[in-house]
Order: structure tokens, then C-alpha cells, then sequence
């Protein structure tokens, strides 16, 4: 499904054009974001969810999916401070554009190998109703 590789692709696009353009209309990127940000964790938990059969097993990969979020973004953070602080404001939106722009190549890349469509009875079940 696009759509898993894509949310990455519009956050970065949306890092550059705030790293780029200096507007009053940058407000509603941030709203996009936020919209990315909204998508993003009922698809990853529907993943989850589907691909886990095991309660016990499922709750301890959510964890570790929440923890390793915010791991990363403990570790991202102070370096886009540093970079704000040494460089510019733009330097560190580009370097999210970086990041964002890495994440989606590699969820293109490795597409195959992940099953990211919705898969036997759930599909017949959607197109039922």
C-alpha cells in the first residue's frame, strides 16, 4: 500500500517547504504533519494487530514500537537543537526532510517483503459491507 511509504514522503516535503519558505501559510504544513502524525499510529496498530496473533506477544510488540519511537526521537532531538543553534532554523528542517526522505526509500525498498495489504477474510469481509 502506498500509503505506508507515502506519510513519510509528505513529511518530508512538508520539512523542506518550512526549511525553504519563511510564510504564514507554513501553519498549515504544520497542520499536515499533525495529520501524518494522526494516520500513522492507527495503520501502525492495524499492522500490528493483524500480523500478531498472540495477545501477549502483540502487547509487548506495542511496546517495544512506542518505545523505540520515542527512543528515537530522545536521540534526534538534541542533534536538531544543536543544529538550530549552530546553523539555522532550515538546516535542522532539512535535515527532518533528510530523515523522513530516508524512511520512505526504505519502506519503498523493502515493500515486498512486508505484508502491508490487507490479506484474506478482512479484505472479502470490507468489500462485503
Amino acid at each position: 500500500m502506498t500509503l505506508y511509504w507515502a506519510l513519510p514522503l509528505v513529511l518530508g516535503v512538508s520539512y523542506l517547504l518550512l526549511g525553504r519558505f519563511a510564510a504564514s501559510w507554513g501553519v498549515l504544513l504544520l497542520l499536515l504533519q499533525k495529520a501524518v502524525d494522526g494516520i500513522y499510529s492507527p495503520l501502525t496498530k492495524e499492522l500490528i494487530q493483524r500480523d500478531v496473533p498472540d495477545s501477549t506477544t502483540r502487547a509487548t510488540v506495542l511496546s517495544v514500537e512506542s518505545m523505540v519511537r520515542r527512543l528515537a526521537f530522545c536521540a534526534f532531538a538534541p542533534i536538531l537543537g544543536l543544529l538550530v543553534d549552530r546553523v539555522s532554523l532550515a538546516a535542522a528542517l532539512y535535515a527532518c526532510a533528510a530523515v523522513a526522505a530516508l524512511g520512505a526509500v526504505t519502506l519503498l525498498g523493502f515493500r515486498r517483503s512486508f505484508r502491508l495489504e490487507p490479506s484474506g477474510p478482512r479484505l472479502e469481509q470490507a468489500r462485503d459491507t
